[in-house]
Parts: structure tokens; sequence; C-alpha cells
């Protein structure tokens, strides 16, 4: 059973390890970009936390702290809801 990272691309840690290793890939903004990790319909809300816990063992990279640019994290974006016009001007529905 594969393990997912991103439940709403179906990305695995295997999937996600294999492009690293054969790309280079070496930050998250890249990863996302690559494999769309982050960019379902939850907006990254569950996988981007996970890959930031697993950055150590996805990318090979020693246990210290790093800051936000030296990882190139991704912003989650959670999704939008079309809302009407009227709701922003005040108007009442009849």
């Amino acid at each position: 059973m594969p393990k997912y990272i991103c439940l709403c691309e179906e990305v695995t840690l295997e999937e996600i390890k294999k492009v690293v290793e054969e790309e280079g890939i070496k930050d998250l903004e890249t990863l996302k970009r690559r494999l769309r990790v982050g960019m379902g319909n939850c907006g990254g809300r569950y996988c981007l936390n996970l890959l930031l816990r697993l950055y150590p063992s996805i990318f090979g990279e020693p246990q210290r702290w790093k800051t936000e640019d030296e990882l190139h994290v991704p912003l989650a974006r959670p999704p939008t809801k079309p809302t009407k016009l009227r709701e922003f001007l005040g108007v009442r529905e009849e």
C-alpha cells in the first residue's frame, strides 16, 4: 500500500524521493511545481506540513533548522469560493 504524502494529488513518498534523486531538486517550491504537491483541493494544508517534517529524509539534508528562505516553503492556498457581488454590497436577496 503506497504512503501518500499529498492525498489530493495522490503523490507518494516513493515518487517524491525518486524525483528528488533523479532531478536534483533541493527545495519544496520546485517539488511543488514538478509533482503538484500542495496544489490539490486542500491547498497544501495537509501535505506541506508533512513535507516539512520529512524534509531531512527526503532531501538528504542534515537535521538542522533552516530558515523559510532556505527551504523555499510554498504558501498554503486554501480553496476559494465564488461570492456574489451583492454580498459585498450588503444587498439582501428578496
